[in-house]
């Protein structure tokens, strides 16, 4: 679990991160309990980064990354935080030298075997939940199964938004460069089960838009980065925070998350990142389920009340009121 927190007023910005983190490489996953995810990205200028999700990327510990662009950039000033983020992202998309034609194949073949192997676990818990219900699991059954979640995920991606900046012919540019590499790792992951041409010929449809789209639902490959500071001429603070998950084809995939400053309007922001209940807990001072819990235990009593009372007093004689889950009051004739 981890849980980030940006705070910042007209006077100052606050960073704070817990220690947790997961390294995914190649081949597993690492979780480490005692980690640095806040850094300073200038040398010059009170700019920092803070990291959640994946502490590394393309395989390289995003604290290696750090240091090597503060080793080149780091006496760099801009003008606003805004430039110092764009910069750091630029660093990434043009860094050749660093995530290199090798690094770019062996992530994409250990992300493309992460995701197809996610559709096999689908694929074996609803398979178990046949047999759970002592239905026959035949090849008929297993390649409607299995077309059933192809076609699902298929749903996913299609209207899936495709990430900025990203050429038009990026999809057909994956498709020839990693032709061979997906075929292979389609037939190895699905050895045991039969798929006919039609469904592997959708899988293989699907495998640019892992790439070069972003879901609504995040997988765990993804890294969240938050710049934030002071650039040399704001007066006030400011932070820009983005998903980053792969460079592929020389393209780093990424979306801006999130984008806040203050200003003379807007005196304070309080922004949770990652997992946000413990922020919750502290500035709603209940926990949310709780929270979700009492209201709704509260519209169900409200609600038979109301049903009790209509049952026992003409509605014409009494106004009722009850309480909606926003704690608005509506009337009730």
């Amino acid at each position: 679990m981890t849980s980030e927190i940006v705070i910042m007023n007209k006077d100052a910005i606050a960073l704070a991160a817990d220690s947790a983190v997961t390294i995914s490489g190649f081949s597993r996953d690492k979780i480490f309990a005692s980690a640095n995810k806040l850094f300073s990205l200038s040398d010059k200028c009170p700019v920092g980064i803070m990291i959640y999700g994946n502490a590394s990327f393309m395989g390289i510990p995003w604290e290696t990354i750090i240091k090597i662009y503060r080793a080149k950039n780091g006496n760099k000033t801009y003008n606003t935080l805004e430039e110092y983020a764009d910069d750091f992202i630029d660093f990434l998309d043009e860094n050749e030298m660093l995530f290199t034609q090798e690094i770019q194949e062996q992530m994409f073949k250990a992300q493309l075997y992460a995701y197809f192997n996610s559709i096999k676990g689908e694929l074996f818990a609803e398979i178990q939940k046949k047999i759970n219900e002592e239905e026959v699991v035949d090849e008929d059954v297993l390649m409607d199964l299995m077309t059933e979640i192809v076609d699902s995920q298929y749903e996913l991606w299609e209207v899936a938004k495709k990430c900025p900046g990203f050429p038009d012919n990026l999809e057909e540019m994956i498709l020839e460069r990693y032709e061979a590499s997906i075929k292979e790792i389609i037939s190895d992951v699905f050895e045991e089960f039969p798929l006919d041409e039609e469904t592997i010929g959708i899988m293989e449809e699907i495998v640019p838009w892992v790439f070069s789209k972003f879901p609504e639902i995040k997988n765990n490959s993804y890294s969240g980065i938050v710049v934030a500071g002071f650039g040399e001429e704001e007066i006030f603070p400011s932070f820009k925070s983005f998903f980053i998950e792969c460079i592929i084809c020389n393209k780093l995939k990424y979306e801006v998350e999130r984008q806040e400053k203050i200003s003379l309007e807007n005196n304070s922001v309080v922004a949770p990142f990652a997992q946000r209940e413990m922020v919750d807990i502290f500035m709603r001072g209940i926990d949310p389920s709780m929270f979700e819990f009492s209201v709704s235990f509260l519209d169900n009593s409200v609600l038979f009340n109301i049903v009790w009372v209509n049952e026992v007093y003409p509605p014409s004689r009494i106004s009722l009121y009850s309480y909606t889950s926003q704690s608005s009051i509506h009337m009730i004739s």
